[in-house]
């Protein structure tokens, strides 16, 4: 694995999120982005494995980007800097 790819990538979809996006921290959590409202809220099902979706994750919703960022990042010691890593974008709604 590249890692500064996939810290590149994690922040490019951090910073504009897409349905069907999966955040991973360790493989020991999982964050897959559901929905996005017109408004600009961000549903997600959050989880820990084994885990079957959307029976085992819990769902939450961020008002928008700023907010689903601050849930993951590290905080303002490390700027950009995110605690989940950006895996991959399917459609996990099939």
């Amino acid at each position: 694995m590249d890692y500064k790819k996939t810290e590149r990538l994690t922040l490019e979809h951090m910073n504009n999120p897409q349905r069907g996006d999966r955040f991973t921290e360790n493989f020991n959590f999982w964050v897959y982005v559901w929905d996005i409202s017109k408004d600009g809220a961000i549903t997600t099902h959050e989880a820990n494995p084994p885990c079957e979706l959307p029976r085992d994750a819990k769902l939450r919703t961020y008002k928008n980007t700023a907010e689903f960022r601050k849930r993951f990042a590290y905080g303002e010691h490390m700027p950009g800097k995110f605690w989940v890593l950006f895996v991959d974008t399917s459609d996990y709604h099939a």
